[in-house]
Protein backbone atom coordinates (compact mmCIF):
# COMPACT_ATOMS: atom_id res chain seq x y z
CA UNK A 1 0.00 0.00 0.00
CA UNK A 2 0.95 3.76 -0.66
CA UNK A 3 0.55 6.81 0.58
CA UNK A 4 -2.16 7.19 -2.08
CA UNK A 5 -4.39 4.70 0.06
CA UNK A 6 -7.30 7.00 0.84
CA UNK A 7 -7.70 7.87 -2.33
CA UNK A 8 -7.80 4.49 -3.99
CA UNK A 9 -10.36 3.50 -1.23
CA UNK A 10 -12.73 6.67 -2.05
CA UNK A 11 -12.20 4.96 -5.53
CA UNK A 12 -13.57 1.96 -4.35
CA UNK A 13 -16.57 3.17 -2.54
CA UNK A 14 -17.27 5.20 -5.76
CA UNK A 15 -16.90 2.02 -7.89
CA UNK A 16 -19.30 0.17 -5.90
CA UNK A 17 -22.07 2.63 -6.47
CA UNK A 18 -21.22 2.51 -10.35
CA UNK A 19 -21.77 -1.05 -9.95
CA UNK A 20 -25.06 -0.69 -7.96
CA UNK A 21 -26.53 1.86 -11.32
CA UNK A 22 -24.51 -0.79 -13.90
CA UNK A 23 -25.31 -4.40 -12.58
CA UNK A 24 -28.98 -3.75 -10.81
CA UNK A 25 -27.14 -6.83 -8.38
CA UNK A 26 -28.57 -4.91 -5.03
CA UNK A 27 -27.09 -7.51 -2.45
CA UNK A 28 -23.03 -7.59 -4.22
CA UNK A 29 -23.10 -3.97 -4.19
CA UNK A 30 -24.30 -3.84 -0.13
CA UNK A 31 -21.92 -5.69 0.38
CA UNK A 32 -19.21 -3.87 -1.63
CA UNK A 33 -20.10 -0.69 0.04
CA UNK A 34 -19.96 -2.62 3.29
CA UNK A 35 -16.17 -3.28 2.86
CA UNK A 36 -15.86 0.22 1.26
CA UNK A 37 -17.07 2.21 4.32
CA UNK A 38 -15.15 -0.11 6.70
CA UNK A 39 -11.82 0.22 4.86
CA UNK A 40 -12.57 4.42 5.71
CA UNK A 41 -13.81 3.28 8.97
CA UNK A 42 -16.94 5.16 8.74
CA UNK A 43 -18.67 1.81 10.83
CA UNK A 44 -22.47 3.75 10.85
CA UNK A 45 -21.83 3.18 6.86
CA UNK A 46 -20.52 -0.41 7.13
CA UNK A 47 -23.28 -1.46 9.77
CA UNK A 48 -26.19 -0.34 7.61
CA UNK A 49 -25.03 -1.82 4.36
CA UNK A 50 -23.83 -4.75 6.01
CA UNK A 51 -27.00 -5.63 7.46
CA UNK A 52 -28.77 -4.78 4.15
CA UNK A 53 -26.66 -7.50 2.40
CA UNK A 54 -27.34 -9.91 5.47
CA UNK A 55 -30.98 -9.79 4.56
CA UNK A 56 -30.55 -9.77 0.60
CA UNK A 57 -28.73 -12.24 0.25
CA UNK A 58 -30.26 -14.62 3.21
CA UNK A 59 -33.47 -14.17 0.54
CA UNK A 60 -31.58 -15.41 -2.42
CA UNK A 61 -30.25 -18.54 -0.02
CA UNK A 62 -26.69 -17.84 -0.53
CA UNK A 63 -25.03 -18.38 2.87
CA UNK A 64 -21.36 -17.71 1.51
CA UNK A 65 -22.67 -14.23 0.79
CA UNK A 66 -24.39 -13.91 3.85
CA UNK A 67 -21.63 -15.60 5.79
CA UNK A 68 -19.35 -12.63 4.25
CA UNK A 69 -21.93 -9.18 5.24
CA UNK A 70 -21.68 -11.20 9.12
CA UNK A 71 -18.02 -10.83 9.15
CA UNK A 72 -17.77 -7.31 7.65
CA UNK A 73 -20.39 -6.39 10.42
CA UNK A 74 -18.67 -8.55 13.07
CA UNK A 75 -14.95 -6.43 12.17
CA UNK A 76 -17.19 -3.47 11.90
CA UNK A 77 -18.20 -3.83 16.03
CA UNK A 78 -14.94 -5.33 16.52
CA UNK A 79 -13.52 -1.82 15.80
CA UNK A 80 -15.86 0.08 17.81
CA UNK A 81 -14.87 -2.44 20.93
CA UNK A 82 -18.42 -3.85 20.92
CA UNK A 83 -16.93 -7.43 21.74
CA UNK A 84 -20.27 -9.08 22.27
CA UNK A 85 -21.98 -7.91 18.95
CA UNK A 86 -18.80 -8.70 17.36
CA UNK A 87 -18.55 -12.37 18.39
CA UNK A 88 -22.67 -12.75 17.74
CA UNK A 89 -21.95 -12.02 13.80
CA UNK A 90 -18.22 -13.86 13.86
CA UNK A 91 -20.43 -17.05 14.98
CA UNK A 92 -23.30 -16.52 12.42
CA UNK A 93 -20.71 -15.89 9.93
CA UNK A 94 -18.67 -19.35 10.99
CA UNK A 95 -22.34 -21.54 10.78
CA UNK A 96 -22.52 -20.17 7.14
CA UNK A 97 -19.46 -20.79 6.05
CA UNK A 98 -19.28 -24.47 7.41
CA UNK A 99 -22.83 -24.78 5.83
CA UNK A 100 -21.32 -23.18 1.86
CA UNK A 101 -17.80 -25.76 2.71
CA UNK A 102 -16.10 -22.16 2.13
CA UNK A 103 -12.55 -22.99 4.31
CA UNK A 104 -10.88 -19.83 3.68
CA UNK A 105 -14.23 -18.04 5.81
CA UNK A 106 -13.89 -20.77 8.21
CA UNK A 107 -10.80 -20.20 9.49
CA UNK A 108 -11.46 -16.55 9.16
CA UNK A 109 -14.43 -16.57 11.59
CA UNK A 110 -12.40 -18.73 13.82
CA UNK A 111 -9.92 -16.07 13.79
CA UNK A 112 -12.42 -13.25 14.73
CA UNK A 113 -14.10 -15.76 16.93
CA UNK A 114 -10.52 -15.88 19.14
CA UNK A 115 -10.18 -12.40 18.88
CA UNK A 116 -13.04 -11.20 20.36
CA UNK A 117 -13.15 -14.27 23.00
CA UNK A 118 -9.61 -12.88 23.86
CA UNK A 119 -10.66 -8.83 24.21
CA UNK A 120 -13.83 -10.43 26.63
CA UNK A 121 -11.11 -12.29 29.31
CA UNK A 122 -10.65 -15.53 27.91
CA UNK A 123 -7.73 -16.12 26.73
CA UNK A 124 -7.35 -20.09 27.20
CA UNK A 125 -10.67 -20.56 24.84
CA UNK A 126 -9.45 -17.43 22.21
CA UNK A 127 -6.25 -19.66 22.21
CA UNK A 128 -7.77 -22.62 20.85
CA UNK A 129 -10.37 -20.67 18.33
CA UNK A 130 -7.28 -19.12 16.49
CA UNK A 131 -5.09 -22.51 16.86
CA UNK A 132 -7.72 -23.77 14.82
CA UNK A 133 -7.43 -20.93 12.37
CA UNK A 134 -3.60 -21.67 11.79
CA UNK A 135 -4.12 -25.12 11.11
CA UNK A 136 -6.41 -24.47 8.32
CA UNK A 137 -4.36 -21.46 7.25
CA UNK A 138 -1.42 -23.54 7.03
CA UNK A 139 -3.15 -26.36 5.10
CA UNK A 140 -4.62 -24.07 2.52
CA UNK A 141 -1.75 -21.99 1.85
CA UNK A 142 -2.81 -18.87 2.16
CA UNK A 143 -0.29 -16.52 3.91
CA UNK A 144 -2.26 -13.41 4.57
CA UNK A 145 -4.54 -15.60 6.50
CA UNK A 146 -1.90 -16.62 8.50
CA UNK A 147 -0.57 -13.82 9.31
CA UNK A 148 -3.39 -12.85 10.49
CA UNK A 149 -4.18 -15.34 12.75
CA UNK A 150 -0.34 -14.65 14.02
CA UNK A 151 -1.07 -11.45 15.03
CA UNK A 152 -3.78 -12.70 17.29
CA UNK A 153 -1.97 -15.25 18.64
CA UNK A 154 0.61 -12.70 19.50
CA UNK A 155 -2.00 -10.83 21.48
CA UNK A 156 -3.41 -13.73 23.03
CA UNK A 157 0.07 -15.08 24.50
CA UNK A 158 0.82 -11.77 25.02
CA UNK A 159 -2.44 -11.79 28.01
CA UNK A 160 -1.43 -15.12 29.04
CA UNK A 161 2.05 -13.89 30.00
CA UNK A 162 4.18 -15.68 27.34
CA UNK A 163 6.29 -12.68 26.23
CA UNK A 164 8.91 -14.90 24.14
CA UNK A 165 6.21 -16.27 22.03
CA UNK A 166 4.03 -13.40 21.53
CA UNK A 167 7.40 -11.47 20.30
CA UNK A 168 8.11 -14.70 17.86
CA UNK A 169 4.73 -14.42 16.62
CA UNK A 170 4.11 -10.88 16.08
CA UNK A 171 7.83 -11.02 14.34
CA UNK A 172 6.34 -13.84 11.61
CA UNK A 173 3.11 -11.71 10.82
CA UNK A 174 5.09 -8.40 10.62
CA UNK A 175 7.51 -10.41 7.92
CA UNK A 176 4.78 -12.15 5.85
CA UNK A 177 2.60 -8.64 5.77
CA UNK A 178 6.00 -6.83 4.56
CA UNK A 179 6.37 -9.37 1.73
CA UNK A 180 2.73 -8.83 0.89
CA UNK A 181 2.80 -5.05 0.64
CA UNK A 182 0.01 -4.78 3.45
CA UNK A 183 1.64 -2.07 5.41
CA UNK A 184 -1.37 -1.43 7.27
CA UNK A 185 -1.73 -4.52 8.70
CA UNK A 186 2.03 -4.57 9.12
CA UNK A 187 1.89 -1.50 11.07
CA UNK A 188 -0.44 -2.78 13.48
CA UNK A 189 1.99 -6.00 14.26
CA UNK A 190 4.52 -3.82 14.83
CA UNK A 191 2.74 -1.44 17.27
CA UNK A 192 1.93 -3.93 19.14
CA UNK A 193 5.23 -6.05 19.44
CA UNK A 194 6.46 -2.82 20.52
CA UNK A 195 4.02 -3.27 23.91
CA UNK A 196 5.15 -6.48 24.00
CA UNK A 197 9.06 -5.57 24.31
CA UNK A 198 8.08 -2.53 26.51
CA UNK A 199 6.86 -5.05 29.19
CA UNK A 200 10.26 -6.78 28.73
CA UNK A 201 11.93 -3.58 29.44
CA UNK A 202 13.59 -3.16 25.89
CA UNK A 203 12.70 0.33 25.59
CA UNK A 204 15.13 0.57 22.89
CA UNK A 205 13.24 -2.12 20.81
CA UNK A 206 10.11 -1.28 21.87
CA UNK A 207 10.40 2.15 20.39
CA UNK A 208 11.98 1.66 17.18
CA UNK A 209 8.89 -0.58 16.34
CA UNK A 210 6.43 1.95 17.46
CA UNK A 211 8.22 4.75 15.25
CA UNK A 212 8.12 1.92 12.33
CA UNK A 213 4.35 1.33 12.83
CA UNK A 214 4.00 5.60 13.14
CA UNK A 215 5.82 5.89 9.60
CA UNK A 216 3.54 3.32 7.84
CA UNK A 217 0.58 4.90 9.60
CA UNK A 218 1.22 8.70 8.85
CA UNK A 219 2.50 7.24 5.30
CA UNK A 220 -1.03 5.71 4.70
CA UNK A 221 -3.13 8.90 6.48
CA UNK A 222 -4.20 6.85 9.12
CA UNK A 223 -6.03 7.78 11.95
CA UNK A 224 -4.50 5.11 14.35
CA UNK A 225 -1.19 6.68 13.65
CA UNK A 226 -2.32 9.29 16.96
CA UNK A 227 -2.20 6.49 19.24
CA UNK A 228 1.32 5.52 18.11
CA UNK A 229 2.70 8.63 18.42
CA UNK A 230 0.89 8.79 21.90
CA UNK A 231 3.42 5.74 23.12
CA UNK A 232 6.74 7.63 21.36
CA UNK A 233 5.93 10.37 23.14
CA UNK A 234 5.05 8.97 26.64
Amino acid sequence: MTEHRHELRLMGTFRARRAGRTLRVPHAVARLLAAAYYSLCEYGRTELHAEQAIKLYHDLGDQAGEALAHRHLAWAYQDRSDYERAMSHHRQALALFRWSKHVLGEASSLNGLGWTTAHLGDYKAALVLCQQALVIAEHTGDRHLRAAVLDSLGYIHHRLGSATQAADNYRQAISVFRDLGSSYFEALSLNSLGDVLLGEDDLESATRSWRAAKDILDCLRHPRAAEVAAKLDG
